[in-house]
């Protein structure tokens, strides 16, 4: 019995022993497993942060790369998360305003051919010459004035200086002149009209540009300030303007070739007459 109970306690120490080292195999076993699962978070984390550094770099890079390209659009970006601001969030507000900035520069090429178009009608009045049916028309109607006051005088001596020479000389330059004045004016009118309409696709465009500005600036977006609407548009007006008065004071020196040539061609006829 004793020699029985001496071999089970042999065996229950053996399977104790033998149970303890498996234990504390499946112990050390789960710590290296703990272990490596924490090294393999860490390297995932090491992974993920290193991914994120990178995606972020390449974000920057893309904002740096793109600057000049934003600067014509008319934006400030200087971060990642104003371009995702821009090009993300309020993508369709961002498209809005391009699509009305495109319609504003359009109207500054219609306001720059409107002005053209003026300052052509500006040199056409200033270098207006009298045609052959202008002197006709000119002598007619002089001529009928004279003979009108002659039949109204009321004695010879009036009428005879009424219907001299240098009276119908007189008569004639002036009809002349006024009708001049008349085909001028033509051309003057058109020249203000075309004038009003460049103004009026200048301001459209100035109000459009203002628009845009306000959007952006309404969904948290800068608008570059160099590429301020007013400024840009103001600029191309005074130059516009700038061109039509340099124009404009060509135009007076030709007119005054023409009102020259428009006294030859006077004196001539006039000595044709005689």
């Amino acid at each position: 019995m004793a020699t029985l109970t001496l071999g089970l306690s042999v065996v229950i120490t053996g399977l104790i022993s033998a149970v303890s080292a498996l234990v504390s195999k499946q112990r050390e076993h789960a710590e290296i497993m703990r272990l490596e699962a924490e090294k393999q978070k860490e390297y995932a984390k090491s992974v993920a942060d290193s991914a994120s550094k990178q995606l972020a770099d390449e974000k920057n890079r893309f904002i740096d790369d793109n600057k000049t390209e934003f600067d014509k659009l008319g934006v400030a970006i200087t971060s990642v998360a104003e371009a995702e601001n821009l090009l993300v969030t309020n993508e369709q507000t961002f498209i809005a305003t391009i699509r009305q900035r495109a319609i504003a520069a359009a109207s500054m090429e219609l306001a720059a051919e409107k002005y053209k178009q003026a300052i052509q009608k500006m040199i056409e009045a200033d270098s207006y010459q009298a045609s052959k049916e202008d002197i006709r028309e000119a002598q007619r109607i002089s001529s009928k004035n004279i003979d009108t006051q002659v039949g109204k005088a009321s004695n010879p001596l009036l009428r005879g200086q009424i219907g001299s020479a240098a009276n119908r000389q007189a008569e004639f330059e002036k009809v002349l002149k006024d009708i001049i004045r008349q085909r001028t004016k033509v051309f003057d009118d058109a020249a203000k009209e075309y004038e009003k309409q460049g103004d009026e696709f200048i301001t459209t465009a100035n109000e459009i540009n203002n628009e845009v500005f306000n959007s952006l600036l309404g969904v948290g977006i800068t608008p570059k300030t160099d590429s301020n609407a007013d400024e840009i548009n103001k600029a191309i007006s005074d130059r516009l303007k700038q061109q039509m008065a340099m124009l404009e004071e060509h135009s007076q020196w030709l007119a005054q070739s023409t009102r020259k040539a428009n006294d030859t061609l006077i004196d001539l006829e006039l000595a044709v007459r005689s």
